[in-house]
């Protein structure tokens, strides 16, 4: 494969706005679950007859969401595209920079909002044109910006769970007056309700 040709290939996972990383402890039903729930969404935010006045991007970002579907949703392309696809390199600490096959240094790009390592910077301006997901810790959702998001999670009422003795505070000022009465008990958990 030539480079230049490698370098306009977009990740199937990045154009379904799906995390690579969490889905490999997953199970396949649940893979395919989430797989089948991000193209239901994008397919219909995307769809020709709903974009008139933008039809022909509309058309090829549903081809592509499309094939991506496809390749992600079958067990056995989702291995082969998993074992033969690019490495975004993203378990690594450190991954400002990757190798290429040639064993050269090349240069990687990481978005600043949900932290993906792309290998080059067409990708990431693509994943940044789609907009990146904020998943909620709470209900699993998945929210396309982060103001609905940060109204969403406004719903929870958050409060502090002490790592010690499990004391709950509904406030920090509390935990910490917790903390203060009692040296030993450093740390919180945060719960939402």
């Amino acid at each position: 494969m030539s480079r230049r040709i490698e370098a306009k290939k977009i990740d199937y996972y990045t154009m379904l706005k799906l995390n690579r990383n969490k889905m490999t402890g997953m199970k396949a039903k649940e893979i395919k679950a989430e797989v089948r729930k991000s193209y239901r969404f994008l397919a219909m935010r995307w769809h020709p007859d709903k974009n008139r006045n933008n039809e022909k991007e509309a058309t090829s970002r549903f081809q592509e969401i499309l094939k991506a579907y496809e390749v992600l949703v079958n067990d056995e392309k989702r291995e082969n595209y998993n074992v033969y696809s690019f490495s975004t390199t993203s378990g690594t600490s450190d991954s400002s920079r990757a190798s290429d096959s040639s064993g050269t240094k090349k240069k990687s790009f990481q978005c600043r909002v949900c932290y993906q390592i792309f290998l080059n910077r067409d990708d990431l301006t693509y994943h940044m044109g789609v907009g990146c997901t904020f998943p909620c810790r709470v209900c699993k959702k998945i929210f396309l910006n982060r103001d609905d998001f940060n109204y969403h999670m406004g719903k929870y009422k958050k409060s502090y769970q002490c790592i010690v003795c499990k004391k709950i505070s509904l406030s920090v000022d509390d935990h910490i007056y917790h903390m203060g009465m009692y040296p030993g008990h450093v740390g919180w958990n945060i719960l939402y309700a």
